[in-house]
């Protein structure tokens, strides 16, 4: 199997700690080892470094190398930061002309953790099979919700069409982004609703006739702008870039494309490392539900997540449900129920002209 691995992303949801020009993909956050390595060596163990890529912005390249620094992955510079949907049109458009339009890749975020990486790959390998008869099937991985999260899409699961034990595949009945707390509670409670997880498995003609067809636009810009690059026109590359709206994979293509199936397994234990509530669940310990990173001393304190700088003490006394990242330049306090909102904070910076701080 074909892999991708998107680190192209700014995960605003992490800030402080997650900047412009230090993004979480960059960052060590649920071991000693940065998200994007934690990746890599997950799907080393059932895809061959010559069947892997990365996709990350082009001045982020030089740090992708350095993380993997093996010749054979392939690493795809996006000109320019425009959300998921130019940047896998160009990570599609580039990887025909590297491994062919009838290539079957899964093409995955660079923040997820996963706790089963044998079920993972089967979960994966399932999806490559069907696409191997459907070749013109788009298939996405999905897992039951173990909670209620207002950050998720949902879809509904139809018809099933493939069984592998603990993985199946069914068809999408209805896609639901990001529902309101009420309708979230009762899609999760339904037990017919999966999350999404941004995760895609197709043959990379199939997409870019998609593309082609819901995008003509972006298609055409896109062809252009990798036919620069490969001149080592990198300018051009980015002022054609430049030119396309930000907008997701969902918005630009999956919600339309035709045959959308969903891969669900119960075995995987996948969770989106996406907002610091997350962040902290993944680390608290049966002993202690307080997560602390650097030099923190807490008193009476429960449930919380406290990250100190180097050569600075952060101290809390009787703080609960509480996120409490310090770095040298800006603190963020937050209660865990209202971590979505730290992207607002951040688009404020932005606002105000304190692109310093991002």
């Amino acid at each position: 199997m074909n892999v991708v691995i998107r680190a192209g992303g700014s995960g605003s949801r992490l800030w402080p700690l997650s900047r412009q020009n230090n993004p979480k993909q960059f960052l060590p956050l649920i071991s000693e080892r940065t998200l994007l390595e934690e990746t890599f060596d997950r799907v080393s163990h059932f895809a061959s470094p010559e069947s892997i890529a990365v996709t990350s912005n082009v001045n982020f390249s030089p740090r992708v190398r350095a993380l993997i620094p093996d010749p054979r992955v392939q690493i795809i510079e996006e000109p320019q930061m425009r959300n998921t949907g130019p940047a896998i049109a160009f990570e599609v458009a580039s990887l025909i002309d590297l491994w062919g339009a009838e290539t079957i890749v899964a093409t995955l975020p660079s923040d997820d953790a996963i706790v089963n990486v044998e079920a993972f790959a089967a979960m994966l390998r399932l999806a490559e099979n069907y696409i191997k008869k459907n070749p013109d099937a788009i298939v996405t991985p999905a897992v039951l919700p173990r909670h209620v999260d207002v950050g998720f899409s949902y879809l509904e699961m139809g018809d099933r069409v493939s069984d592998g034990g603990e993985e199946a595949l069914f068809t999408v009945k209805r896609w639901v982004e990001k529902p309101s707390q009420e309708f979230c509670e009762e899609l999760v409670a339904s037990g017919r609703y999966f999350a999404h997880t941004g995760m895609y498995v197709w043959r990379l003609g199939a997409i870019w006739n998609l593309f082609r067809e819901l995008r003509p636009e972006m298609a055409m810009i896109v062809e252009q702008a990798v036919h620069a690059q490969r001149q080592n026109n990198f300018e051009r590359a980015r002022e054609l870039f430049a030119t396309l709206s930000p907008i997701t994979i969902e918005s630009a293509i999956t919600h339309s494309a035709p045959d959308l199936i969903m891969s669900t397994s119960n075995a995987v234990g996948w969770s989106d490392i996406g907002k610091w509530s997350l962040v902290r669940k993944l680390l608290a310990t049966s002993h202690s539900d307080v997560v602390t990173r650097g030099a923190v001393i807490h008193k009476d304190t429960t449930c919380s997540l406290i990250y100190a700088p180097e050569g600075k003490v952060v101290t809390a006394v009787g703080v609960d449900n509480l996120v409490i990242v310090d770095t040298p330049d800006a603190l963020l306090v937050v209660p865990l129920d209202r971590v979505a909102e730290v992207k607002d904070i951040v688009e404020e910076l932005k606002k105000r002209g304190m692109e310093q701080y991002l």
